[in-house]
């Protein structure tokens, strides 16, 4: 009887843990591992060096707008080039100004950013992208292009 009470104390504290720490509201998701090899992830895995801007980036603040976001930072362990818009805990001021101009892309505002940080490669979802004409994305080049996303060049000069 003497070690029943601490037996069930135990028992309390593991439920009561338990009870703390399980996260009710969230729902787990299947990974997407299909997109780590992504055509367009093995083509940047196999060219130059060069920080890559992900279009389009989170739309909102809120955590689950930067699913893509995470599931990029994954891709870029992958094609190991460094992100323009990664996620972190801590964001730069410019960080915000960097997301919004990439929320118009191909506007000129975004391209203006393109070409004032040191990014070698916009990578952008084509659904995002519709039917603009390449006119559109002067003097941007696209390099690569697969049903789900199309790779565009920054110019030289730009960098």
């Amino acid at each position: 009887a003497g070690d029943a009470i601490p037996w069930a104390a135990r028992c309390l504290a593991v439920a009561v843990g338990f009870l703390e720490t399980m996260p009710f509201e969230a729902s787990l998701e299947r990974f997407p591992v299909e997109a780590l090899h992504a055509g367009w992830v093995e083509f940047l895995s196999q060219h130059p060096g060069g920080a890559v801007a992900m279009v389009p980036p989170a739309r909102t603040g809120k955590v689950e707008d930067f699913e893509p976001t995470t599931v990029a930072m994954l891709q870029g362990l992958r094609h190991g080039h460094p992100l323009l818009n990664g996620y972190s805990g801590f964001f730069p001021r410019t960080a915000d100004a960097h997301i919004d101009a990439l929320k118009e892309f191909p506007n000129s505002r975004s391209k203006r950013l393109l070409a004032r940080v040191p990014v070698r490669y916009a990578v952008v979802d084509k659904a995002w992208l519709g039917a603009r004409t390449e006119s559109e994305l002067a003097p941007l080049e696209r390099i690569f292009d697969s049903p789900s996303h199309a790779i565009f060049l920054v110019p030289e000069r730009a960098r």
